[in-house]
């Protein structure tokens, strides 16, 4: 499922994912940076593709009572690093008493969603929620489509981003009391907001939803008397299931003052909140607690292989490569920290690192994932080695990591102008899928992404000879188009897609990127350029490995049959073996073929060729002498 090579052999990228928990802080303390106005309030966090801010809400009074305006935080930038104002278009303008509690798309830090009471067709509203996006230079705003006319606020999206929770009073307006609701993704728009009624009450407060990588709503009720933390599961529609609880970490909620607003970090090492917690009434501050800071621990190997042949192995096994273990010196450089640490290897070529804690100044400085370059030093100047790129999710507790790192024999690679570029434990494809799980490169291959939460539907159109007359008129009501998952057919796990899709496919597009960058890379080589001087042929091979969990026996292949695809692969080579196999409604049991390794074999070539369709057309569109060769 997560190995793929292509071949056209010096570096590769590696994607893996691991965290592990470790003691969290015994109480919340102040997150004193932020806390500089009258009151602060609803933090966020803007993370992903190279950017991380904090953002907050800040008043210019305490109590509620004053202006509220925005205030961006970068933690990179140092301890010293203060709040500034964001002041530009469509925040904090001058027809706006109230800007504040912003929240950003899970997996896209240019889409987010704020609340303002600026002017709307020329009069003052109440809070409405407006979907903020970043187009390069500024932000650009719009209403939300399920504002009401009257208290909408405290906007977030769901893990996915194809749901947003809300509150608002519009249930009794002006009572002082909202509910939350939820809207999904229908289309280029929103569904009409549906009321949590589980866990909401006419008599009850309910406010400032949070949804975490845990799949629980957080958020704050007035139930117990003040405003405390409570959270939920939900259920696979986004609805809440099971009953609700106040939050059991030490100190956050506390009787006689307010806490709402909570949010988890990116990284999943800090859980922060905001309170009025003090003497008296007190001003609204930002708190922040441990989680357990999510330590991880990567199993490193060495490897030093040559394509000189152990005679014996070859005589039992046909070609390989010989393989030995190496004891080295592993270089592990962190990008977010701009540190570089050592271990050594011992005589079995294994290692382990320790990744460093990104948190700092009370609030999580990570971003979901972090990026690390490992090189191992070679032993012997015959070895050359190549740094991996590893980008680790933190957004999750609990897993482990291993990873090799290979020394290659120059003087065999330099006299066969082969190169390998090796991509480990990237989660390409969704167990029983043939589909590589991008979102950013999903038009470039022809077999149908799972991402279609905001690829428009057909239209359905108003029919005809249906004209008003004096005793009746008549009105269209179209049919709910709904999108129902081949779970008995393809044998897909949609549920693990819902779960880790969006994380999943942003890990991918890294590995794809830095794939399509090391075959760039290769074109500078002197025995490249000499082939293509000669006018030789360039070969490129991709490979995966097979999916090693068993295929039951009803499952198919529902995709397009190979004489729709053959329009794709151009120059592409498919084994011929496999073309008969390629055909809608084909079991992957069956017999022949697709019944070599359970079935999983044919699943493993229908993946190789859906990725090499997608990767040619990259390499074709963004390196020219690639392009040129091809044609």
């Amino acid at each position: 499922m997560k190995n793929f090579v292509v071949m056209v052999i010096a570096s590769w990228s590696c994607l893996v994912t691991h965290a592990a928990a470790q003691e969290r802080d015994t109480m919340p303390r102040p997150y004193e940076r932020l806390n500089i106005g009258g009151d602060d309030y609803a933090i966020s966090f803007r993370a992903g593709r190279g950017v991380y801010e904090v953002w907050s809400t800040s008043g210019s009074v305490q109590n509620d009572l004053g202006s509220r305006r925005l205030l961006v935080t970068r933690p990179h930038d140092g301890a010293d690093a203060a709040p500034r104002p964001v002041n530009m278009p469509p925040f904090n303008d001058d027809s706006s008493m109230y800007v504040g509690v912003t929240a950003f798309h899970p997996c896209d830090p240019d889409n987010m969603l704020f609340v303002t009471d600026r002017k709307f067709s020329g009069r003052r509203t109440s809070n409405d929620i407006y979907h903020g996006t970043w187009n390069g230079t500024q932000w650009m705003m719009q209403a939300a489509s399920f504002n009401s006319e009257h208290w909408d606020d405290t906007p977030v999206f769901g893990r996915n981003g194809s749901t947003i929770y809300f509150s608002s009073d519009r249930r009794l307006p002006g009572s002082g009391r909202a509910d939350l609701y939820v809207v999904r993704r229908a289309g280029d728009g929103w569904s009409a907001p549906q009321l949590l009624g589980a866990i909401c009450s006419d008599t009850v407060h309910e406010v400032s939803p949070f949804v975490g990588t845990d799949g629980r709503l957080y958020y704050a009720s007035n139930i117990s008397g003040d405003l405390d933390i409570w959270s939920v599961a939900l259920d696979d529609a986004g609805l809440p299931t099971g009953t609700a609880q106040p939050l059991t970490i030490p100190g956050v909620n506390q009787r006689g003052s307010n806490e709402l607003h909570p949010v988890i970090a990116p990284d999943g090492t800090t859980f922060a909140f905001s309170s009025d917690r003090g003497v008296g009434r007190a001003p609204y501050r930002i708190y922040s607690i441990s989680t357990g800071a999510c330590t991880t621990t990567i199993d490193i190997s060495v490897v030093a292989k040559t394509q000189r042949k152990d005679v014996q192995l070859t005589r039992l096994f046909g070609s390989m490569d010989s393989i030995s273990y190496v004891s080295t010196t592993v270089r592990i450089r962190d990008r977010l920290l701009n540190v570089t640490d050592e271990i050594t290897t011992d005589l079995n070529g294994r290692g382990r690192y320790t990744i460093r804690s990104a948190s700092g100044d009370g609030i999580g400085m990570g971003e979901r994932t972090r990026t690390f370059e490992v090189t191992a030093t070679p032993r012997s100047s015959a070895y050359v080695g190549s740094t991996d790129t590893l980008v680790v999710s933190v957004a999750e507790c609990g897993q482990t990591i291993t990873h090799q790192v290979f020394l290659h024999d120059t003087t065999v690679v330099r006299t066969t102008c082969d190169f390998v570029f090796r991509t480990f434990n990237v989660p390409f494809f969704i167990t029983a899928y043939w589909c590589p799980t991008t979102r950013k490169y999903r038009d470039y291959t022809p077999c149908a992404s799972l991402f279609t939460d905001d690829l428009p539907c057909n239209t359905l159109v108003q029919p005809e000879a249906c004209a008003s007359n004096e005793a009746y008129t008549y009105e269209f009501v179209p049919a709910v188009v709904r999108r129902i998952p081949r779970r008995n057919e393809n044998c897909v796990r949609y549920d693990e897609f819902n779960s880790h899709g969006p994380e999943w496919a942003e890990q991918v597009d890294v590995a794809i990127e830095r794939m399509r960058d090391e075959v760039a890379a290769v074109f500078n080589e002197t025995c490249v350029q000499e082939a293509v001087r000669r006018g030789l042929p360039l070969n490129v091979v991709m490979f995966g490995t097979t999916d090693d969990r068993s295929i039951d026996p009803k499952c198919q292949y529902t995709g397009k049959a190979y004489e729709d695809v053959q329009e794709y692969l151009g120059s592409i080579q498919v084994d011929e073996q496999i073309r008969p196999f390629i055909k809608t409604h084909q079991r992957f049991n069956s017999k022949g073929y697709g019944g070599r390794a359970g079935g999983n074999q044919l699943l493993s070539d229908l993946r190789s060729m859906y990725f090499a369709i997608m990767f040619d057309r990259l390499c074709r569109e963004s390196i020219p002498l690639y392009a040129r060769l091809r044609q």
